[in-house]
Formats: C-alpha cells, structure tokens, sequence
C-alpha cells in the first residue's frame, strides 16, 4: 500500500492525495464512477430527480449536495456542498492512470471552489476523510480482485 503523503502547500484550501490500486483503469473508473457504490467506500447517495442534483452523506456524517457529476476519459469530476451551507462549495477531481506494472494509480483533489466569511469545518476538505477514503477504496479493489480469482 502506498500513499503519497507530499504536503499541500495550502491544506485549508485544497487536498491531494494518492494511491496506488491492484487493479487496471478500467476497474478503478468502474468503481469510482458508479454513484450506486459510492456507499461502500465514500457514503450513501440519494439521487434527486426535482433538481437533478444527489446528496450523499459521507462517513463522517456530513450530508452534501453534489451537482455537476461527470466522467470523462480518466477522471471523475463533481462539486459539493454541505447541505444548509450553499456558499461554502468545493470541487472534487478524481484521476486515474495507468502504472507500467498493470496497476493503476488514483488522485483525488478536492479544492475549495468558493466559501463564505466563516467557512464552516465541514466545507473545509479534509486530509484525514480523503486518506481513509483511499485505505477503503484499495480494500475494495483487493477484495473484488480476490473474487474476481476465486470464481
């Protein structure tokens, strides 16, 4: 397991971290694109069909309004908002690359898109919520690669 730990030079604007996962692109992008999963590795997501918008509660409790979902070739893009705070907004960019050994390696980079004059410590992005949320994503790839053998 590796975790790249490279400070941020501004940690209450902006966190980036990475790993690497035992598993190729395609695998990775799958899971990580696919809201129905998000439960088992970021929190519970409820679609809104009245304004096109979710809401997800990640693990730490938080419920946040995601709007701007997307997937493009190698990313997964969205930006949230703790509910009841609409001016505190951040912006997560997921990358995914290719490694030479056949295994891919995840960034995530949530920055702090807009916050009002008090911004809240739910807007805030949190080093520590994205590092455990790598630790459960690579859990996930592990075990499904392990299925993926026994069957």
């Amino acid at each position: 397991m590796e975790i790249d730990r490279t400070p941020v030079t501004s940690p209450a604007a902006a966190v980036e971290r990475s790993v690497e996962l035992d598993a190729d692109v395609d695998a990775v992008l799958e899971l990580v694109a696919d809201t129905s999963s998000w439960a088992s590795w970021l929190g519970t997501w409820e679609a809104d069909d009245r304004d096109g918008r979710a809401r997800v509660t990640t693990d730490d409790g938080v419920t946040r309004v995601v709007e701007r979902f997307g997937r493009t070739e190698g990313t997964v893009t969205w930006r949230w908002t703790p509910e009841g705070d609409p001016d505190e907004v951040s912006e997560v960019h997921i990358e995914v690359a290719p490694l030479d050994d056949g295994r891919s390696r995840m960034t995530v980079r949530e920055v702090m898109a807009r916050a009002g004059a008090g911004a809240s410590s739910t807007a805030v992005p949190s080093f520590a919520g994205w590092v455990a949320v790598l630790l459960v994503l690579q859990v996930l790839v592990a075990l499904r690669s392990d299925l993926l053998v026994a069957v």
